[in-house]
């Protein structure tokens, strides 16, 4: 199916408005070419016969004519432009649903810059397009139809020597259509290129800035516009050739038509007004052939943006919920990984037959030197992505025969690279139960150890944050994060590195939020800190995707030869770890813990 077949439904609901717009356009044609023939009649037969009784009635129609027309138009002008606007939220709403709909996998493979080319750039494309150069080829053809028709009524021989110079558009047309579109093609592509880094660099100003590149960027900058501004430069020669052409068919045809109406004249064959409308009708038949030349550019250039967009919108998701999905009122939280292999790359594996059991309101430590597989754990029971082989249960239930909508909003996630919104502290917390109330909002801030800082705030919960947050601290920033993740109450949380970038006292206090919204819950805890962990009820060792150990901190910690060990070692390079950790079990604050006997582990 082409991309305009594909269009044509979003186009569906607007069938009786464009019709009501072509019946205008088609009216508002044939009254701009009524003036040639009243010219006519002015001439020949009131002025040069004489015949003064059709004065009152020609002038009136002059006079009558343009506030006819600007009536007309001004309602079809009101119905295109709400057409137009209808037609771009439209297609915009249902590309930018569409990419809600895609796995991370999409989004690793394509910029946010070439996105949001297509998304804003392409559409607008499409909806000058549809509306109001559609409608200008309309009353292009109208206007051709008539005026051809007439030149053949008024003077058929000098009407053939027109036609014989119409042809010479068509092959104007064909010869520079194939550059033009090309060139279009790849001037499109290399904005998406330059879209994806200018987003990229914008978004890391600060450190830019940091390490004082601002000349170097800008010079890369420029480096990379070079490239659109060649292929620019090369589709704009082709385009001013391709009109200019158009324009000196054009020219020679009105200076032939002229020179046959003046022969005519001096030999009777036609009056001075019939020489007048026919010239007056050529125009009417050249002037749209040119801007049917420029059209059929437009329209490459429209073919080329629908091409993108559907591109798109034809990516089929990833991760889609089941035809029958289980129907699961809250999980309790107990997670098996049963066989679990994934990969991001072919013959790259990042998870080898993984397999893991938790009980509910367990905290499970997931440690390993980077590239081990502990974030990949994580995404893969949000099912961020499907796994390869195997299956991720919870409650028994496949999470793949969940509704994936019901899936997350049982699991709460609290990343090392907070992500807020510049919007008010309220919204950035309500982000992810919308329909929250205040008192919810309030209580949830103090359990993240936050509403303190917010009350000290300007305007306190409707305070703007800024950009990522920038008008509060890491710290601050990741109680935000906790307490928009224990607004949502999941049965399931995910903590990814949450305290590696913090101070001291920022640390604490989060530990203590996180101590009260982990008690009682099913945890995952993915640390590279291991003073952060030591207090989990188990801890599990992967390595290259494997897991290689699993035990209390403690039991790990006592095996000569372990990877936990060494991992330790690494960290905190003490000649006696058995006994530090011993001690360092002693001193700090006991977690709610279950018994091992619930945790079963084993590698393929």
């Amino acid at each position: 199916m082409s991309s305009f077949t594909k269009f044509l439904k979003f186009l569906r609901p607007f069938r009786r408005r464009i019709a009501l717009c072509i019946g205008f356009t088609i009216t508002l044609t044939m009254l701009s070419l009524t003036p040639p023939l009243l010219l006519k009649l002015l001439t020949d037969d009131v002025i040069t016969r004489g015949n003064w009784q059709s004065l009152n009635v020609v002038i009136t129609l002059l006079v009558l004519m343009p506030f006819l027309q600007v009536g007309i138009s001004a309602l079809n002008n009101y119905i295109i432009h709400f057409v137009g606007q209808k037609l771009i939220f439209d297609v915009r709403y249902a590309l930018y649903r569409h990419i809600q709909s895609m796995s991370l996998r999409f989004f690793s493979s394509m910029s946010t810059g070439a996105i949001m080319q297509r998304i804003m750039g392409d559409v607008s494309t499409v909806r000058s397009m549809v509306t109001h150069q559609t409608i200008s080829f309309i009353t292009d053809i109208v206007a051709c139809l008539f005026a051809l028709s007439m030149c053949f009524l008024l003077n058929w021989r000098m009407a053939i020597i027109v036609m014989i110079v119409l042809p010479l558009y068509v092959i104007n047309y064909r010869f520079f259509v194939a550059k033009i579109r090309d060139t279009n093609l790849e001037y499109r592509n290399k904005m998406d290129g330059v879209c994806g880094i200018l987003q990229e660099r914008l978004s890391a100003a600060a450190m830019v800035k940091s390490y004082a590149r601002e000349k170097a960027e800008t010079r890369r900058f420029m480096s990379d516009i070079r490239g659109t501004f060649n292929v620019a430069r090369e589709s704009a020669t082709y385009n001013v050739s391709f009109s200019t052409f158009a324009s000196l068919i054009g020219g020679i045809g009105t200076s032939i038509i002229y020179c046959l109406g003046c022969y005519m004249v001096i030999y009777g064959r036609m009056g001075y007004g019939s020489v007048m409308a026919f010239a007056a009708y050529t125009g009417q038949l050249f002037g749209p052939a040119v801007r049917f030349s420029e059209m059929f550019n437009q329209i490459e250039q429209m073919k080329v943006s629908l091409d993108r967009i559907f591109e798109l919108m034809d990516v089929k998701a990833e991760i889609a919920d089941p035809p029958h999905p289980v129907a699961v009122k809250r999980f309790r939280g107990h997670v098996k990984y049963d066989n679990v292999s994934f990969h991001y790359l072919e013959n790259e594996p990042v998870l080898r037959d993984v397999n893991l059991e938790v009980e509910p309101g367990t905290l499970v430590a997931l440690v390993g030197h980077t590239g081990s597989g502990k974030t990949t754990m994580a995404m893969l029971l949000f099912r961020f992505y499907d796994v390869l082989s195997g299956r991720i249960l919870i409650d028994g239930h496949d999470i793949r025969t969940v509704s994936v909508r019901w899936l997350r909003r049982n699991l709460g996630v609290v990343l090392q690279d907070t992500i807020l919104f510049n919007d008010t502290v309220r919204e950035n917390i309500r982000f992810g139960k919308p329909t929250a109330q205040d008192d919810e909002i309030v209580a949830a801030a103090k359990v993240a150890e936050i509403h303190d800082v917010i009350e000290a705030l300007p305007q306190g919960y409707d305070t703007i944050i800024g950009p990522g947050g920038t008008k509060l601290s890491t710290g601050q920033c990741q109680r935000l994060a906790i307490a928009r993740a224990i607004l949502i109450d999941p049965a399931i949380l995910i903590l990814d590195e949450a305290t590696s970038s913090l101070d001291t006292e920022s640390e604490e206090l989060i530990q203590q939020a996180l101590g009260r919204v982990m008690a009682n819950r099913t945890s995952f805890v993915i640390a590279h800190r291991l003073s952060t962990i030591v207090n989990a009820d188990v801890i599990v060792v992967l390595d290259k995707g494997r897991i290689v150990e699993v035990g209390r901190h403690h039991e790990l910690i006592a095996r000569r030869n372990g990877h936990y060990r060494a991992l330790c070692k690494e960290q905190f390079a003490l000649p006696e770890l058995a006994a530090e950790a011993e001690q360092i079990g002693r001193i700090q604050p006991a977690m709610p813990t279950v018994s091992l006997g619930t945790l079963v582990v084993k590698n393929g």
